[in-house]
């Protein structure tokens, strides 16, 4: 599996994911612009990491990039970073002191709590397998969580200061 790729609101916000090591894009035109058929570029991915503006706006755009990226089967989680005021941004984030590791562990905690509910749960819409008539995974942080975890429950490894990685059973 590929890796990590974070998916910013604003190039300002890619080169500040870049500066602190990590891969990141965005798409031009703003919050409410972005196109579905960018989704399967994203294939091959390890994990995208949506990073949403804290503005209704940006909240928008996470919820239709999320939408875009589960038609194409791409795993992805959306992140709302803690502390961020009304219409931060994850560069804002950053230059209030915030740290890679911190961020680091926001995501992995995300993907780790995903991972024990749905190996927790025996039933309902976590433990259903998709195309049974389940209910759907709700378009929250909570949803793309569930989702994850049950696509990919034991897969999904996050060793400290390396970001994560997905167990391919190669390596």
């Amino acid at each position: 599996a590929g890796s990590a790729v974070a998916i910013a609101e604003g190039e300002k916000d890619v080169e500040t994911l870049e500066r602190i090591g990590l891969v990141a894009t965005t798409n031009s035109g703003g919050a409410g612009s972005w196109p579905p058929e960018f989704a399967p570029e994203f294939k091959g991915v390890g994990l995208a990491v949506i990073l949403n503006d804290n503005d209704d706006a940006g909240r928008k755009r996470g919820d239709k990039i999320a939408i875009s990226l589960e038609r194409a089967g791409v795993p992805h989680l959306i992140i709302n970073l803690p502390g961020l005021p009304e219409k931060g941004d994850v560069s804002d984030w950053f230059a209030a002191g915030h740290t890679f590791d911190e961020f680091e562990t926001i995501v992995a905690e995300r993907a780790n709590a995903a991972d024990l509910k749905a190996q927790t749960e025996t039933a309902g819409p976590t433990a259903a397998k998709e195309g049974e008539g389940q209910v759907p995974y709700h378009l929250t942080e909570l949803g793309n969580a569930e989702r994850f975890a049950a696509r990919h429950a034991g897969q999904v490894r996050v060793p400290r200061g390396r970001g994560l990685l997905a167990y391919d059973e190669r390596r």
